[in-house]
């Protein structure tokens, strides 16, 4: 998949981080027990009980900052995955030679509209980012218009890939 939200936490996994450490603690207190180092009732009710708790509060603050770093590389990661998918395409659709890619990488509109293409991918269409804007952004008949013609198909197929998966995901 193109864009990965690996970033992100559910309810879920910290409440299995709980019952993990929770097992843990637990099995300590009998290994304890078991040696007559301590009863369990008392070291389990004393001062052992909070280090589950202590643990889940770690592990949300720690993917709560560390997240936020991760974010922006997931971020990078999702673009140059963008990028490589629809100029692959666009390279085997239209059987373009070296020249045309290093005019079309050297081109600022051309970017410009590689990142338009993005945004849509990414984010879904707006006013300002859409699909008829993205194709007519050069004139018709040009390599350009062409080129963006495929990566406009691309990116459709990217967003019902997008949809399908979260649909999947949600049940």
């Amino acid at each position: 998949m193109v864009f990965e939200d690996k970033h992100k936490k559910s309810l879920q996994y910290y409440v299995y981080s709980f019952v993990a450490a929770m097992v843990v603690v637990v099995i300590y207190g009998w290994v304890l027990d078991y040696r007559g180092e301590a009863t369990f009732e008392t070291w389990f009710f004393g001062e052992y009980i909070l280090y589950p708790f202590l643990i889940v509060i770690f592990l949300f603050v720690y993917h709560k900052l560390i997240g936020k770093t991760r974010y922006k590389i997931n971020e990078a990661n999702n673009e140059a995955r963008f990028l490589l998918r629809v100029s692959k395409k666009a390279v085997d659709e239209l059987e373009l030679s070296e020249e045309e890619i290093e005019v079309f990488r050297n081109s600022p509109p051309f970017q410009k509209a590689l990142y338009m293409a993005y945004q849509i991918a990414r984010y879904g269409e707006t006013d300002e980012h859409n699909y008829e804007r993205l194709r007519n952004q050069f004139r018709p008949g040009t390599l350009e218009h062409k080129a963006l013609e495929v990566i406009a198909d691309d990116v459709r197929e990217i967003r019902e890939e997008r949809d399908k998966f979260r649909k999947k995901r949600r049940k």
